[in-house]
Order: structure tokens, then sequence, then C-alpha cells
């Protein structure tokens, strides 16, 4: 009994002591429409310091070898921080862009809002990157 006890209190222990790791470089590429391109990478890579620095590529398919030179690349920068069950991301120097973000074990899932009939917001999923490294 004693022994039960204490291997309870141990497993449990260990069950909240285990932090979810959140490093690394997640991953979605895809298709996408626009007048200048056809196809899109979207990369976020988490640091440990609560940091994060998203790249996206957009370009067509045909250059995907040359995607360094010929795509278009945005490079963006920000912090991350725990809101409920979600993390936020917010581009440093503009508050206003912001990621509401759900990570998984291996995924990052990107949420936006949807406007209902209503008039009021529904959150959404939207992409989810896959985790590449770390």
């Amino acid at each position: 009994m004693k022994n039960s006890i204490f291997l309870i209190i141990f497993i449990t222990f260990q069950v909240h002591s285990y932090g979810q790791n959140l490093d690394g470089l997640y991953i979605w590429s895809g298709e996408i429409k626009g007048p200048k391109t056809d196809y899109g990478i979207v990369e976020i890579k988490i640091d440990s310091d609560s940091t994060y620095t998203q790249t996206d590529f957009s370009g067509y398919k045909a250059d995907f070898d040359d995607r360094e030179n010929k795509w278009n690349r945005i490079v963006r920068s920000g912090k991350i921080k725990k809101d409920g069950g979600f993390y936020l991301l917010t581009e440093i120097g503009n508050r206003k862009n912001w990621h509401l973000v759900k990570i998984r074990r291996n995924k990052l899932v990107i949420y936006g809002y949807k406007k209902k009939r209503n008039g009021k917001l529904k959150k959404v999923k939207g992409i989810e990157l896959k985790k590449a490294s770390w």
C-alpha cells in the first residue's frame, strides 16, 4: 500500500513536470492563388527564448529549385505568449499583426476568425505546419 501511494505520487509528479517542447522549425507548403504566384512555403522557427521567426516564400512552382533567387520572400519576427489553450504570435513592431495558434507534439495549427451571419466571430482552423526539426 505504501509503495503504491509512492508510485502514484511519483507518476503524477512526472506527468506534471514534463513540459511541452515548443522549439523547432514548422513548415507548410502548398498551392496558393495569386497574380504572380501559384505555390507557397511558410516556415516558422520557434526559439527557446519565446521568440519566433516566420519566413514566407511565394512564387511559381516551375521555379522551385531556384526559389532563393526568383521567389518573393517575407521575413517577420516576434514574441510568443501563452493565452489559455492557445499561443499568440505577435510580430515585433506591428502589434496588429498576430496569429492565434495551437502547438501540438509535431505540428503547429494556425487559427483564424470567420464572421457568422449574426455578426459574431467564430474561431476556425487554418493551416497546419508540420514540425521539421529539433
